[in-house]
């Protein structure tokens, strides 16, 4: 059985992943907020309908798992990561029929395209995983950010970071 405190603690973990993701991106969040059971960050509307918006809110999309995954919080694995999926999947089959039209390709790209994102997110998790951890401390104290205080966090190196808990669940490979 998980804490309650781990498992507030993997929300506001997989939470603070995607809002420091989309502004890290340039996508932009609203907010990001959280409560005993659930969270949600509330992404900007898109600027432009483009492939490269897409490939980086499907970024935005898996980096809340990434950020659980590389610190060991996984306490919020269902209906998130349901949401998650859904989302990014979707997106990944719009932007796999853009580039075979604009590239006049027969050739699957779905499965290139998934690795791609997913290697691209880890990549900018782990780069960013002191920040989302911050981000994450915060979020638990206070419940509700707005994108300005987030950017000040990012920007403050003194900020307290969630901690991993000690307990060893499953990372991702």
């Amino acid at each position: 059985m998980v804490s309650d405190a781990i498992r507030l603690d993997g929300i506001a973990m997989h939470e603070a992943g995607h809002a420091v993701v989309a502004v890290d991106t340039g996508i932009g969040i609203e907010w990001v907020e959280m409560d005993d059971s659930s969270g949600l960050c509330k992404l900007r509307p898109p600027q432009e309908d483009s492939e490269d918006q897409l490939e980086k809110r499907i970024i935005v999309f898996w980096a809340g798992q990434v950020a659980q995954y590389k610190t060991k919080l996984l306490s919020c694995v269902l209906k998130c990561w349901e949401h998650d999926n859904r989302c990014a999947f979707g997106m990944l089959q719009t932007l796999e029929a853009r580039k075979r039209a604009r590239l006049l390709s027969a050739e699957p790209l779905l499965e290139r395209l998934r690795q791609e994102t997913v290697d691209e997110t880890e990549k900018r998790v782990l780069h960013l995983l002191s920040t989302i951890r911050r981000v994450a401390f915060a979020l638990r104290k206070s419940r509700k950010l707005t994108e300005g205080q987030v950017v000040e966090i990012i920007r403050d190196h003194s900020q307290p970071e969630i901690e991993s808990p000690q307990i060893q669940f499953w990372t991702m490979q």
